[in-house]
């Protein structure tokens, strides 16, 4: 993970910077949370690691959650250590969001609700941006 280097042929920073404008300018907290997120599509980063670390970092703290994330540089494997809960398997691409026994999202207003309905899981800045400090709570909530 810490070797893997951002592709820049593509300005992919500015598409996505678009896509999330486009998705979410008309949300109630969009203005709120816009300065803190768009500064992340304007620096470039060498490695994946540069940019993904400090937005959880980021993300943690506006949900006020108390969690110190850490990097490691040995991969564990489950059982290995005491104490450490191993969730890489608990997020697949091919399973559904819904095997995960211990979350179930609590429904939210969404920009898009009316036309979609709801759509769960969508992301960390769907919520944020869509419930701005309630957001917290809509997690805590979804723990079941």
């Amino acid at each position: 993970m810490k070797d893997a280097h951002i592709d820049y042929d593509t300005d992919w920073r500015r598409m996505h910077w678009k896509g999330i404008l486009s998705a979410y300018s008309s949300s109630p907290y969009f203005e709120f949370y816009r300065d803190v997120f768009e500064p992340y599509y304007q620096k470039e980063h060498k490695f994946l690691i540069d940019l993904c670390f400090p937005l959880i970092q980021e993300v943690l703290s506006i949900l006020q959650i108390q969690v110190e994330p850490k990097l490691t540089d040995e991969f564990l494997f489950p059982g290995e250590h005491q104490g450490i809960i191993d969730l890489r398997s608990l997020i697949q691409p091919k399973n559904s969001v819904q095997t995960d026994i211990d979350f179930k999202i609590v429904q939210y207003s969404q920009v898009f609700q009316e036309q979609n309905g709801f759509i769960p899981n969508l992301s960390i800045i769907d919520l944020l941006f869509n419930m701005g400090p309630e957001s917290r709570g809509v997690l805590m909530k979804s723990l079941r």
